[in-house]
């Protein structure tokens, strides 16, 4: 079992937050709410799903989770390690959501 050194995780973890914010609010910018919106809407009616605008930009967003799970799952099917962008862009996502829930996207 893994010992947790909680002051060292907590001062990586500050640093970390603090060089991805520019890089997240990039992604942020880029990605928008608009896509990710009409994607979830989409695929919430191909589903026979009623949803809320905020249910529709989640689903967007679930969208690409899925690709990005995949990939890390590809990386273990051939005994490589997943890219570390590919788990920023997890955490760039779950943040999208939790921004959108807080209005600030």
């Amino acid at each position: 079992m893994m010992k947790i050194h909680n002051e060292k995780a907590r001062e990586w973890w500050i640093e970390y937050a603090t060089n991805e914010v520019d890089g997240m609010l990039v992604k942020m910018a880029e990605y928008g709410a608009g896509d990710l919106y009409a994607i979830g809407k989409t695929f919430a009616e191909l589903a026979g799903i009623e949803a809320t605008t905020q249910e529709h930009y989640e689903i967007g967003v679930l969208f690409y989770v899925v690709g990005k799970v995949q990939r890390l799952l590809s990386a273990v099917e051939h005994g490589n390690q997943a890219s570390d962008d590919t788990w920023h862009d997890l955490a760039v996502y779950a943040k999208m959501v939790l921004a959108t829930r807080n209005g600030v996207l």
